[in-house]
């Protein structure tokens, strides 16, 4: 289930690096 977290974590900081 860490896991899951971890991807979101990446997700999200590559969403943020994309949208800047």
């Amino acid at each position: 289930m860490q896991n899951d977290e971890v991807i979101w974590h990446i997700i999200r900081h590559k969403h943020c690096s994309f949208m800047a």
